[in-house]
């Protein structure tokens, strides 16, 4: 089953992958297109698309796996997970695979010049003018909401901590109501620190648990989104912080964390980073 099945790109690489039988879910109108694509790539006999949200879908069988390309900016962003753990629950057979299974959310401390170059300090000259009475403005609409950016390892001040590791074998939505964790970054070099920027990573594997892998992790993909990596659709969610601060390396910081959905059917967390006095 492949929940959230888009263009069906998921659903098509199963069937070229083998599969009996590929249940492609899709809610948009997207999914009218979806049997056409399948007959271009010959598997229209293995996939059957369900016009339909997954909460809505009935089946006489269960499936063996559930893909589904859910996540969304620092992972969690759109919330469609809750719609994979409906199915999970619905529709998966005991013993079934999820992929991705697991998940991690990771943060750092960043200096980014070239960002509040372009973003803020551009305005004390354009073009030979003075415009930094937009300053202001700038830095409130910056600070205001993340911004999603491609960074490099060069602009982690703190080594890379992990905020939340998730298992979807387990993980109710219930608990995705509100995600919050008290991570410490500890400075690596000395930077002045201007924002916190988020990541992800995922894995795909053939195992239920992390201990299955030992002996088979040759056929684990991880899908890392880290300024470490290649730059992907996901880039970086940077949470820039209102007032900047010099740091030097070795330095605590204690963050506290938190990630609240207010509404579901709105599919929006509210996040919020705040870095204790002292």
């Amino acid at each position: 089953m492949d929940v959230g099945a888009g263009t069906g790109v998921l659903s098509m690489f199963a069937a070229k992958a083998g599969a009996r039988k590929v249940y492609a879910v899709e809610a948009s109108e997207m999914a009218r297109h979806i049997p056409a694509i399948a007959a271009a790539n010959g598997v229209e006999n293995v996939v059957e698309v369900l016009h339909s949200r997954v909460e809505d879908v009935k089946l006489k069988e269960k499936v063996d796996i559930i893909v589904s390309e859910w996540m969304g900016f620092y992972l969690f962003h759109e919330c469609m997970l809750p719609s994979v753990l409906f199915a999970r629950d619905r529709f998966l057979k005991e013993g079934g695979i999820l992929l991705p299974g697991r998940g991690k959310l990771v943060a750092a401390t960043v200096e980014a010049n070239e960002l509040v170059q372009s973003k803020i300090t551009y305005f004390e000259d354009v073009y030979g003018l003075d415009f930094s009475p937009l300053q202001m403005p700038a830095i409130e609409e910056l600070t205001r909401s993340p911004q999603i950016e491609v960074l490099n390892s060069d602009n982690l001040i703190s080594s890379p901590t992990v905020v939340g590791e998730y298992d979807f074998y387990t993980i109710t939505a219930e608990e995705l109501r509100h995600i919050k964790a008290e991570p410490v970054f500890v400075t690596k070099r000395p930077g002045q620190l201007h924002a916190v920027a988020l990541w992800f990573d995922v894995t795909f594997s053939p195992f239920r648990t992390e201990e299955e892998e030992v002996d088979g992790g040759s056929e684990v993909v991880v899908l890392d989104t880290s300024p470490m990596s290649a730059p992907t659709h996901w880039k970086q969610t940077v949470v820039f912080l209102p007032v900047q601060a010099e740091l030097e390396p070795g330095m605590a910081l204690p963050l506290q964390f938190s990630m609240v959905l207010v509404n579901a059917e709105d599919r929006k967390y509210t996040l919020s980073i705040e870095f204790p006095e002292g």
